[in-house]
């Protein structure tokens, strides 16, 4: 099946809303007039922790975000016409299948660390069809998208399955009643051949919105030191503002089944000292040894969730040899395909900006100080 790197900002263009009238604090203010210091009959309006300044400046409406720390998170450019594109995204425009559509909007939406994007909003003459179209400023058409009844469904009209290798996720949804259902990797097999669905006749199409854009450090998870390598990689970047040498995005010291796995990384600033578990019992053996290390990665799986007890069993008895192909197979993807970081993931970028921030969702993972959990076991 064919991927795209799927560029999604619909959400925060279509639905954010704003209340006007609320002042920023002095950071965010003393931000603004260093980017814009020309700027003038500027309105401030607060949406969820985000303030945003829109104002009009050589002929243009522009919406700036920022956070609460002051920091710029995104401008929000309204180019209203195709006549205020660049040639290169014109003509890519007039050169495609929506060239005779009807534009509605033209926006650009810059970020800090992500290149600009360009969304052109088409639709129909007396038919209710709209779609945006995702430009590079390269004129390459990222993504369309169909957003003519785009948040519509009724919450309770809506089903989320969750699928995966690891048969666990049946006992958490307990815990996560958002999750209507769970199933294995094999048992979506089985229900493949129960339904007789032959992947070879079917149409190469792009994946469905949200979860279609991927980087290999999510692929890689699914192996024992896959989590630790796809960590270290935006580790890196956060740290030292560029791309990690080449050495991380093959850690060939944890890449492998053994049951401990150990490396000393270099991030630039200080070095960190990675441990890697394969399989739970591990880690009783290794408990003390495990204080010494910076960042711990345990899996509970043989090889980790690829190795998970819902995954289907294979054709060959030796289930090992299963998990080292389906783990090599991973890698190989992880080589082949461009977005390696999880950081750089356009749809993880807009789910931030847009949704999770703006609406202070909190994260399935909590992190506490190594520090404090040495107080704690010195207690017991």
């Amino acid at each position: 099946m064919k991927k795209f790197m799927i560029c999604a900002i619909a959400l925060f263009l279509l639905l954010s809303t704003s209340v006007f009238g609320d002042t920023p604090p002095g950071n965010v203010q003393s931000t603004f007039k260093k980017m814009y210091p020309k700027a003038n009959g500027v309105a401030w309006s607060q949406d969820d922790g985000y303030y945003c300044a829109n104002f009009a400046m050589n002929g243009f409406t522009k919406n700036v975000w920022f956070n609460v720390r002051g920091q710029w998170v995104m401008t929000q450019t309204d180019l209203v016409s195709l006549d205020r594109l660049t040639p290169t995204v014109y003509n890519a425009f007039v050169s495609g299948p929506y060239a005779n559509w009807v534009v509605d909007n033209v926006t650009m939406v810059e970020f800090p660390k992500w290149q600009a994007i360009i969304v052109i909003k088409v639709g129909q003459d007396n038919v209710d069809i709209k779609y945006q179209l995702f430009y590079t400023p390269q004129g390459v058409l990222l993504k369309t998208r169909n957003v003519s009844d785009m948040y519509d469904i009724p919450k309770d009209k809506i089903i989320t399955v969750a699928i995966a290798p690891c048969v666990a996720k049946k006992t958490e949804k307990m815990y996560h009643p958002e999750t209507d259902f769970v199933i294995t990797t094999r048992e979506l097999a089985m229900l493949i051949r129960e339904t007789n669905i032959d992947f070879n006749s079917l149409k190469d199409e792009e994946y469905d919105s949200l979860m279609g854009a991927s980087s290999t450090s999510g692929l890689i998870f699914g192996a024992s030191g896959g989590v630790t390598e796809a960590v270290l990689r935006t580790a890196y970047y956060m740290i030292n503002g560029k791309v990690a040498p080449v050495k991380f995005y093959h850690l060939d010291e944890i890449r492998n089944e053994r049951d401990f796995k150990t490396t000393t990384v270099d991030l630039g600033k200080y070095y960190l000292k990675v441990a890697v578990i394969n399989k739970l019992s591990t880690v009783r053996s290794k408990y003390d040894e495990l204080k010494k290390y910076d960042f711990v990665e345990v899996m509970a799986c043989p090889g980790g969730c690829i190795g998970g007890a819902g995954q289907p069993l294979g054709a060959i008895k030796d289930m090992k040899e299963v998990r080292e192909n389906r783990i090599q197979s991973l890698y190989k993807k992880d080589n082949e395909e461009k977005i390696k970081e999880a950081y750089r993931n356009p749809k993880i970028q807009d789910a931030y900006i847009s949704y999770i921030s703006k609406n202070n969702i909190p994260l399935h993972t909590k992190y506490i100080s190594k520090k404090t959990i040495q107080n704690e076991t010195n207690k017991v």
